[in-house]
């Protein structure tokens, strides 16, 4: 299922723009949800418009990895995200 997002208003560019992000957003959300199966944790970091990150983690009791290594784990895959595009 994916997230509930709320649309923002429809007449300013900026919510317009926003709106699309938060509908890829839950596109991506459910289309991971769906690969990964059982998950055992997640990190969200999202950015606003003006490039503000904020960053959302959870772990649950079957998480594999000492959280120690979750730092340079994300790095390398963000890293790769960024360059692949």
């Amino acid at each position: 299922m994916a997230p509930k997002v709320v649309p923002l208003d429809t007449e300013r560019p900026r919510d317009i723009a926003a709106n699309e992000v938060l509908a890829k957003f839950a596109e991506f959300t459910e289309d991971l949800s769906v690969q990964v199966g059982r998950m055992s944790g997640f990190w969200v970091v999202v950015f606003d418009d003006e490039g503000n990150p904020m960053t959302s983690m959870y772990m649950g009791e079957r998480f594999p990895l000492p959280l120690p290594m979750v730092p340079d784990i994300v790095r390398e895959c963000c890293t790769n995200d960024v360059y692949d595009r």
